[in-house]
């Protein structure tokens, strides 16, 4: 197996570790949804389905953002090598 592949999974894993810990800080300590949650055990989020929701709309807007900065890094580049030819 390429080990580039297990770097990204790697990556992946601990994204979605942030993502899933941030949602739960915010249902259990902000009053972002509805009802409290504060005496919520963790592996019951997974059933109540705002909590499902807002996660899902998290890790998409993470995917989106990676997606992004790995463009502009891309022109980032793309511009300083054009430079450096010109130059």
């Amino acid at each position: 197996m390429n080990p580039t592949h297990n770097l990204l999974t790697h990556r992946n894993i601990i994204s979605i570790n942030h993502t899933v810990k941030t949602l739960i800080f915010i249902a259990k300590y902000t009053s972002f949804f509805s009802e409290q949650f504060k005496d919520v055990q963790y592996h019951d989020f997974s059933k109540i389905e705002d909590v499902i929701f807002i996660g899902s709309l998290l890790l998409r807007l993470k995917k989106i953002s990676a997606v992004n900065s790995h463009e502009r890094m891309n022109k980032r580049f793309s511009n300083l090598v054009f430079l450096n030819l010109i130059n």
